[in-house]
């Protein structure tokens, strides 16, 4: 755990009558399922605690039963927690418009997996070893979840792993995660949620990226760009792209890769997938965003065609280093 956690987060949390938490922008189930283990967790101690998101849920983010509400920026509007707290962000400005809100605070929490870009709450619960920011929090928290927590824990671990097949899983990943289905919670049922439940659109888009996926430097380099019309083609949102970001890593030659979108007003959104010792952070780091090694993203400005040879450019050195 980072040194500047002196003191257990969870704990201290406890401590306060109310919190409110938040999470990164467009939410993955580590962020969503950390967060709603918290809200468990304080409310069985007697703590008054919500959950926020920068915009209403995805259909993939709504499979799985969780208590959120959508952030209301308007500084007229009450909003008296005594402590602020953000888990799976390492930046402020992921938290997108609860950002001010958040700096301003005078008693803000952190519990994080990421390479932090500075020490933005009061209490930093940081730890960029462990898998997921759910595996913090089950440290956090004694290993000892009432069922509904470990269900979301489960969640958050599972995915941020690739169900357990990432190289951050570790041997303690898996006595965790172990030990959070011995609270009687439905394995089967949350992997369904999580990796078997697709839309026809979100099938139709598979294809749409199989057909548009590029290979470059013999093979090593796959990007794959999606133009806005092929959304408009079946009635989709960009939300319906979210689970196929790591699909062009799958090729067996690759080892590394983007996904593209456009974001409006000339601006694009890359997310990238690596394999070994390839450091798509790096690459994501250099156009203002961030991540882990195997898995970052970034947004900027540029058109599809342009981002598309940016990053096949990038990636390419990316492997070279």
């Amino acid at each position: 755990m980072n040194a500047n956690a002196q003191q257990n987060a969870v704990e201290y949390l406890k401590t306060k009558k109310s919190v409110a938490v938040f999470m990164h922008i467009e939410p993955d189930w580590d962020a969503l399922g950390s967060a709603s283990a918290l809200q468990c967790v304080l409310r069985e101690n007697g703590v008054l605690c919500d959950v926020y998101t920068d915009a209403p849920l995805s259909f993939a983010m709504s499979l799985i039963r969780t208590d959120t509400r959508v952030y209301n920026d308007d500084e007229n509007s009450p909003f008296d927690y005594e402590c602020l707290c953000v888990l799976d962000a390492g930046d402020i400005k992921r938290l997108g418009r609860a950002a001010k809100r958040f700096a301003e605070h005078a008693d803000t929490v952190c519990i994080d997996h990421h390479v932090q870009n500075g020490s933005f709450a009061k209490l930093m619960c940081v730890d960029p070893a462990a898998a997921a920011t759910g595996q913090i929090l089950y440290e956090l928290c004694g290993g000892k979840v009432s069922k509904q927590a470990a269900a979301y824990l489960f969640a958050a671990i599972s995915s941020d792993t690739g169900s357990f097949k990432y190289s951050n899983a570790t041997s303690r990943t898996f006595e965790i995660a172990a030990e959070l289905t011995k609270t009687g919670i439905d394995m089967s049922q949350i992997c369904e949620a999580l990796y078997e439940s697709k839309t026809e659109v979100q099938l139709r888009l598979t294809a749409e990226t199989i057909e548009r996926t590029h290979l470059y430097c013999d093979g090593k380099v796959a990007v794959c760009a999606i133009p806005n019309e092929v959304l408009i083609k079946y009635g989709a949102t960009k939300s319906d792209t979210e689970a196929l970001s790591a699909l062009p890593r799958t090729i067996c030659s690759v080892l590394a890769s983007a996904f593209i979108t456009q974001q409006g007003e000339g601006y694009v959104k890359a997310s990238f997938r690596s394999k070994g010792s390839v450091d798509v952070q790096r690459v994501a780091a250099a156009l203002g965003g961030g991540g882990h090694i195997h898995a970052s993203g970034a947004t900027f400005i540029a058109t599809l065609k342009e981002a598309e040879s940016r990053l096949a450019e990038l990636l390419s050195q990316a492997i070279e280093t």
